[in-house]
C-alpha cells in the first residue's frame, strides 16, 4: 500500500487486481468508481504520491465493469470485462496517471 491514503481492498477473492501508477513529479488526488454489472463496488478518494506505483483493489466478480478516474487533468473512464478465470490466474488493469492524459492498460498475467 506505500504511496496510497485512503483505499479499500475489497473482502473478495483475487481475480482482477487494478493499480495505481503516478508518473508524474507531483502527488495525484484522485477519485476511483467502479461498477460491476451495474452494483457499485468502490468509491474511494485517493493521493497517489509521486513516482509511486501500488495495489488499490482486487475483483473477483466476473462481469462487465466500469472505471471511472476524476483527476486533476480530467475525467477518464474505461469499460472491461473481468473474465471468470480459474483461481490460479490473475489479470490486472493498470491505470496509469500521466502530465496529460490517464492512461488504461489490461493484461493477464501466467
Amino acid at each position: 500500500m506505500v504511496g496510497l491514503t485512503g483505499c479499500t481492498i475489497l473482502d473478495r477473492d483475487i481475480n482482477h487486481n487494478l493499480r495505481v501508477r503516478n508518473l508524474t513529479e507531483e502527488d495525484q488526488p484522485v477519485t476511483i468508481k467502479i461498477t460491476v454489472d451495474d452494483e457499485q463496488v468502490f468509491n474511494e478518494q485517493l493521493t497517489v504520491e509521486a513516482g509511486s506505483s501500488s495495489e488499490i483493489i482486487s475483483l473477483n466478480q466476473p462481469g462487465d465493469c466500469e472505471i471511472v478516474v476524476d483527476a486533476p487533468i480530467g475525467r477518464y473512464s474505461e469499460n472491461l470485462t473481468v473474465p471468470l478465470q480459474d483461481p490460479d490466474q490473475t489479470s490486472k488493469t493498470d491505470i496509469d496517471i500521466h502530465e496529460d492524459k490517464i492512461e488504461f492498460i489490461s493484461y493477464a498475467l501466467d
